[in-house]
Parts: C-alpha cells; structure tokens; sequence
C-alpha cells in the first residue's frame, strides 16, 4: 500500500469577530422643522403634525428605506416623502414639490 501523507497548511487566519449591526435610525419620536413646526411619529402608524395653522392627526407608512408615505385624514390625499438619515437625530424630507427640509429629533 501506498504511504498515506497529511498536510496542514501554516496560512490560517482566524475569522473576523462578528459584530453586532448597528440598530438603524427610526422616525419613530418628535422632529422639529426650521420653522418651528412639529412631526411626532408614533410606533401605530399615527403621525402628529404641529404647523403654525394647526394641528393634524393623520397615518404614515415607511415604504422602504427611504419613502416615507403620509395618508391625510381630512380629504385622504396621500403624501410621498423621501427621507434620508444625517445621523440618528437628524434627518431630511425631500418633498415631490419643493426643497429639501431638514428636521432634528426633540430630546
């Protein structure tokens, strides 16, 4: 019988540590606008508009990673918004029809 031979290699590198993900930002909590209005989002799908007009009651989606969809209760229209994370407090809605709007989280 042939001799049976056993190699090992001397280049193992052990693996990365796996480490946790960073938990992802959330719209979830109160946002002030530069204006001075308000956003609360609430975990239900509720969001709480504070404008200088009024104060509006209506529901909210996140679509995806970025698109945020609003619902109006008073006349059901619906609102797209694009939104992307500066940092976990401050964030930035792009609205179909004008600039983008920068929001930071009330503490």
């Amino acid at each position: 019988m042939g001799e049976l031979r056993t190699e090992y290699s001397t280049n193992f590198q052990p693996a990365e540590p796996i480490s946790p993900s960073k938990p992802q930002p959330t719209l979830v909590g109160k946002w002030r606008t530069p204006s001075g209005g308000q956003f609360e989002f609430r975990a239900d799908g509720t969001v709480i508009r504070t404008l200088p007009f009024a104060t509006l009651e209506d529901k909210y989606q996140v679509l995806d990673d970025g698109t945020l969809e609003i619902q109006e209760t008073q006349g059901g229209a619906r609102k797209r918004i694009r939104f992307a994370f500066r940092t976990p407090d401050e964030v930035t809605f792009t609205y179909p029809d004008g600039p983008p709007v920068g929001l930071s989280r009330v503490k």
